[in-house]
Protein backbone atom coordinates (compact mmCIF):
# COMPACT_ATOMS: atom_id res chain seq x y z
CA UNK A 1 0.00 0.00 0.00
CA UNK A 2 2.82 2.41 0.86
CA UNK A 3 4.53 1.88 -2.50
CA UNK A 4 1.25 2.28 -4.37
CA UNK A 5 0.37 5.62 -2.80
CA UNK A 6 3.85 7.09 -2.61
CA UNK A 7 5.01 5.91 -6.04
CA UNK A 8 4.33 7.53 -9.38
CA UNK A 9 1.73 4.91 -10.31
CA UNK A 10 -0.86 6.48 -8.00
CA UNK A 11 -2.31 8.59 -10.83
CA UNK A 12 -3.09 5.43 -12.80
CA UNK A 13 -4.93 3.66 -9.99
CA UNK A 14 -8.66 3.11 -10.11
CA UNK A 15 -10.51 5.67 -7.93
CA UNK A 16 -12.35 2.90 -6.11
CA UNK A 17 -8.98 1.37 -5.20
CA UNK A 18 -7.79 4.72 -3.81
CA UNK A 19 -10.85 4.78 -1.57
CA UNK A 20 -10.03 1.31 -0.28
CA UNK A 21 -6.42 2.40 0.33
CA UNK A 22 -7.74 5.30 2.40
CA UNK A 23 -9.81 2.91 4.51
CA UNK A 24 -6.79 0.66 5.08
CA UNK A 25 -4.60 3.59 6.11
CA UNK A 26 -7.29 4.76 8.53
CA UNK A 27 -7.40 1.30 10.07
CA UNK A 28 -3.63 1.15 10.44
CA UNK A 29 -3.24 4.56 12.03
CA UNK A 30 -6.39 5.11 14.08
CA UNK A 31 -8.37 1.90 14.58
CA UNK A 32 -6.16 -1.18 14.13
CA UNK A 33 -7.61 -4.66 14.07
CA UNK A 34 -7.27 -6.80 17.22
CA UNK A 35 -3.95 -8.60 17.06
CA UNK A 36 -2.78 -6.62 14.05
CA UNK A 37 0.88 -7.34 13.32
CA UNK A 38 1.65 -4.82 10.58
CA UNK A 39 2.58 -1.40 11.87
CA UNK A 40 3.28 1.91 10.18
CA UNK A 41 5.94 4.23 11.49
CA UNK A 42 4.93 7.79 12.27
CA UNK A 43 6.88 9.10 9.30
CA UNK A 44 5.24 6.61 6.94
CA UNK A 45 1.77 7.45 8.23
CA UNK A 46 2.26 11.20 7.78
CA UNK A 47 3.75 10.66 4.31
CA UNK A 48 0.79 8.50 3.28
CA UNK A 49 -1.70 11.12 4.44
CA UNK A 50 0.21 13.86 2.64
CA UNK A 51 0.02 11.90 -0.60
CA UNK A 52 -3.68 11.28 -0.10
CA UNK A 53 -4.12 14.97 0.62
CA UNK A 54 -2.45 15.82 -2.69
CA UNK A 55 -5.00 13.59 -4.43
CA UNK A 56 -7.79 15.49 -2.71
CA UNK A 57 -6.32 18.87 -3.68
CA UNK A 58 -5.73 17.88 -7.32
CA UNK A 59 -9.21 16.34 -7.60
CA UNK A 60 -7.63 13.16 -8.91
CA UNK A 61 -10.94 11.30 -8.59
CA UNK A 62 -13.20 12.42 -11.40
CA UNK A 63 -16.32 10.50 -10.41
CA UNK A 64 -18.47 12.90 -8.31
CA UNK A 65 -19.87 10.20 -6.04
CA UNK A 66 -16.51 8.57 -5.31
CA UNK A 67 -14.84 11.95 -4.91
CA UNK A 68 -17.37 13.10 -2.30
CA UNK A 69 -16.91 9.84 -0.40
CA UNK A 70 -13.12 10.09 -0.62
CA UNK A 71 -13.05 13.72 0.55
CA UNK A 72 -15.37 13.00 3.47
CA UNK A 73 -13.36 9.93 4.53
CA UNK A 74 -10.09 11.85 4.33
CA UNK A 75 -11.46 14.67 6.49
CA UNK A 76 -12.59 12.13 9.09
CA UNK A 77 -9.15 10.50 9.04
CA UNK A 78 -7.36 13.81 9.59
CA UNK A 79 -9.79 14.76 12.35
CA UNK A 80 -9.16 11.48 14.17
CA UNK A 81 -5.39 11.80 13.76
CA UNK A 82 -5.47 15.31 15.23
CA UNK A 83 -7.82 14.75 18.14
CA UNK A 84 -8.45 11.05 18.88
CA UNK A 85 -7.16 10.13 22.37
CA UNK A 86 -5.93 6.70 21.23
CA UNK A 87 -3.54 8.35 18.77
CA UNK A 88 -0.11 9.11 20.29
CA UNK A 89 0.44 12.76 21.14
CA UNK A 90 3.42 13.10 18.84
CA UNK A 91 1.42 11.76 15.91
CA UNK A 92 -1.46 14.13 16.73
CA UNK A 93 0.92 17.09 16.65
CA UNK A 94 2.53 15.95 13.39
CA UNK A 95 -0.86 15.35 11.80
CA UNK A 96 -1.97 18.88 12.65
CA UNK A 97 1.21 20.69 11.57
CA UNK A 98 2.11 18.58 8.51
CA UNK A 99 -1.30 17.51 7.18
CA UNK A 100 -4.07 19.84 8.34
CA UNK A 101 -2.04 23.05 8.16
CA UNK A 102 -0.78 22.04 4.71
CA UNK A 103 -4.15 21.13 3.15
CA UNK A 104 -6.62 22.76 5.59
CA UNK A 105 -9.23 20.10 4.84
CA UNK A 106 -10.90 20.74 8.18
CA UNK A 107 -11.56 24.45 7.66
CA UNK A 108 -12.65 23.70 4.07
CA UNK A 109 -15.12 21.01 5.11
CA UNK A 110 -18.75 21.37 4.11
CA UNK A 111 -20.00 20.27 7.51
CA UNK A 112 -20.19 23.25 9.93
CA UNK A 113 -19.62 21.06 12.98
CA UNK A 114 -16.41 19.68 11.45
CA UNK A 115 -15.20 23.22 10.74
CA UNK A 116 -15.91 24.17 14.35
CA UNK A 117 -13.93 21.19 15.63
CA UNK A 118 -10.95 22.02 13.46
CA UNK A 119 -11.12 25.70 14.36
CA UNK A 120 -10.93 24.65 18.02
CA UNK A 121 -7.66 22.88 17.16
CA UNK A 122 -6.26 26.06 15.62
CA UNK A 123 -7.53 28.09 18.55
CA UNK A 124 -5.74 25.83 21.04
CA UNK A 125 -2.56 25.69 18.94
CA UNK A 126 -2.00 29.45 18.64
CA UNK A 127 -1.36 31.40 21.89
CA UNK A 128 -4.11 33.73 23.06
CA UNK A 129 -2.00 36.89 22.83
CA UNK A 130 -3.08 39.22 20.04
CA UNK A 131 0.51 39.67 18.80
CA UNK A 132 0.98 35.89 18.48
CA UNK A 133 -2.29 35.55 16.58
CA UNK A 134 -1.40 38.29 14.12
CA UNK A 135 2.06 36.79 13.65
CA UNK A 136 0.54 33.37 12.94
CA UNK A 137 -2.00 34.78 10.46
CA UNK A 138 0.37 37.08 8.58
CA UNK A 139 3.77 35.36 8.76
CA UNK A 140 3.65 31.77 9.99
CA UNK A 141 0.65 30.19 8.29
CA UNK A 142 0.27 29.51 4.56
CA UNK A 143 -3.31 30.13 3.41
CA UNK A 144 -2.76 28.89 -0.15
CA UNK A 145 -4.93 25.81 0.40
CA UNK A 146 -7.92 28.15 0.91
CA UNK A 147 -7.14 30.39 -2.07
CA UNK A 148 -10.51 29.56 -3.64
CA UNK A 149 -12.42 30.35 -0.46
CA UNK A 150 -12.92 33.30 1.86
CA UNK A 151 -10.00 32.46 4.16
CA UNK A 152 -10.11 35.89 5.82
CA UNK A 153 -13.20 34.81 7.76
CA UNK A 154 -11.19 32.21 9.68
CA UNK A 155 -8.36 34.70 10.29
CA UNK A 156 -10.81 37.19 11.80
CA UNK A 157 -12.37 34.45 13.94
CA UNK A 158 -8.94 33.71 15.39
CA UNK A 159 -8.54 37.38 16.34
CA UNK A 160 -12.05 37.75 17.74
CA UNK A 161 -11.56 34.58 19.81
CA UNK A 162 -9.17 36.45 22.13
CA UNK A 163 -11.73 39.14 22.98
CA UNK A 164 -13.18 39.09 26.48
CA UNK A 165 -16.93 39.52 26.27
CA UNK A 166 -17.36 39.99 30.01
CA UNK A 167 -15.16 43.10 30.18
CA UNK A 168 -15.98 46.58 28.97
CA UNK A 169 -13.77 48.47 26.56
CA UNK A 170 -12.08 51.35 28.37
CA UNK A 171 -10.51 54.44 26.89
CA UNK A 172 -7.41 56.01 28.34
CA UNK A 173 -8.10 59.03 30.54
CA UNK A 174 -6.05 61.29 28.27
CA UNK A 175 -7.64 60.06 25.02
CA UNK A 176 -9.66 62.49 22.94
CA UNK A 177 -13.26 61.31 22.88
CA UNK A 178 -15.90 61.73 20.20
CA UNK A 179 -19.35 62.73 21.42
CA UNK A 180 -21.78 59.83 21.69
CA UNK A 181 -24.03 59.21 18.72
CA UNK A 182 -26.96 58.19 20.90
CA UNK A 183 -28.21 60.36 23.78
CA UNK A 184 -27.71 58.88 27.20
CA UNK A 185 -24.79 56.69 26.13
CA UNK A 186 -22.05 56.62 28.76
CA UNK A 187 -18.44 56.30 27.68
CA UNK A 188 -16.15 54.11 29.76
CA UNK A 189 -12.97 56.01 30.55
CA UNK A 190 -10.12 54.60 32.56
CA UNK A 191 -9.18 56.77 35.52
CA UNK A 192 -5.79 56.02 37.08
CA UNK A 193 -5.42 56.01 40.89
CA UNK A 194 -4.57 59.36 42.49
CA UNK A 195 -0.94 58.39 43.20
CA UNK A 196 -0.43 57.72 39.49
CA UNK A 197 -1.75 61.07 38.36
CA UNK A 198 1.08 63.53 37.82
CA UNK A 199 0.43 67.22 37.39
CA UNK A 200 2.88 69.46 35.49
CA UNK A 201 4.26 72.45 37.40
CA UNK A 202 2.09 75.52 37.10
CA UNK A 203 3.28 78.02 34.50
CA UNK A 204 2.40 80.94 36.76
CA UNK A 205 4.83 79.73 39.42
CA UNK A 206 7.65 79.48 36.89
CA UNK A 207 6.94 82.97 35.57
CA UNK A 208 6.72 84.47 39.06
CA UNK A 209 10.06 82.99 40.07
CA UNK A 210 11.94 84.50 37.13
CA UNK A 211 11.48 88.22 38.08
CA UNK A 212 12.55 87.57 41.65
CA UNK A 213 15.78 86.01 40.42
CA UNK A 214 16.46 89.00 38.15
CA UNK A 215 15.88 91.44 41.01
CA UNK A 216 18.33 89.59 43.20
CA UNK A 217 21.00 89.78 40.48
CA UNK A 218 20.47 93.56 40.03
CA UNK A 219 20.77 94.16 43.77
Amino acid sequence: VVSLVVGMTVRFLDPALLLEVLKVVSRWLVDPYPGQTGQLSMKEGVLLCQRLGMLERMAAISDPGLRATFDSSFVQLVQKLCSAPQVPKELREDAFTKIERMFMVGLRANNPSVRRDFFALYDSYVPMALFDRLQFIIFNHDWEAMAQQFWLKHALDMIFAVLKDDEDLLLAFNTAQVPSLLPGTRQNTYSPPPHMQTKPPAASQQQSSQPSQQQQQQQ
